[in-house]
């Protein structure tokens, strides 16, 4: 139970070495060991207004001896899903918590045909899914939906700075 405890922290935020590992195999100790590192370790609780104590109020109670692993990853898998953070998530290993769905129910859409006729001046290009332009002339514009084409991405970077060269110059 330690390990993913541990994994999970660490993923929260891999630069806090003083957080060290758990030495209690205790369901209530972990949660208040993990409730208390995510305390002191997020910073966007007053950004988002997020009541962290109420969160503790609210998830702790479901905690006592026999809670199992499952059902301790379950409730922390949850308290985690409260900070309202698709960049924060549970992981143990062979398991992966929710992570938070960011777009709140709301269809994310982007049609390159709009852009072309709303925004663009020059031409639109694109590399895979990643789509970029210069809007009015000065002003870089580049959709990417996920981050997984870093090779794409930095081809992009180049044609914006030859585009920016090729404005300036003219």
């Amino acid at each position: 139970m330690r390990s993913f405890i541990i994994i999970s922290l660490l993923i929260l935020s891999s630069s806090f070495p003083s957080f060290a590992q758990s030495t209690t195999n205790d369901p209530k100790v972990l949660f208040d060991e993990f409730w208390t590192f995510v305390d002191r370790n997020y910073i966007y609780f007053d950004a988002k207004k997020i009541d962290w104590d109420a969160v503790y109020q609210k998830y702790s109670p479901q905690i006592n001896a026999q809670t199992t692993e499952d059902e301790l990853f379950a409730i922390m898998d949850a308290a985690v899903v409260e900070l309202q953070d698709a960049h924060s998530l549970l992981v143990k290993p062979k398991k992966v918590g929710t992570q938070f769905d960011f777009k709140g129910g709301y269809n994310i859409h982007f049609d390159p045909n709009l852009i072309k006729s709303k925004y663009v001046k020059d031409s639109l290009g694109q590399e895979g899914n990643l789509y970029w332009a210069l809007l009015d002339g000065h002003v870089g514009y580049i959709y990417l939906p996920k981050f997984n084409d870093f090779l794409a991405f930095e081809k992009v970077l180049r044609v914006m700075k030859k585009l920016s060269v090729k404005k300036a110059n003219h």
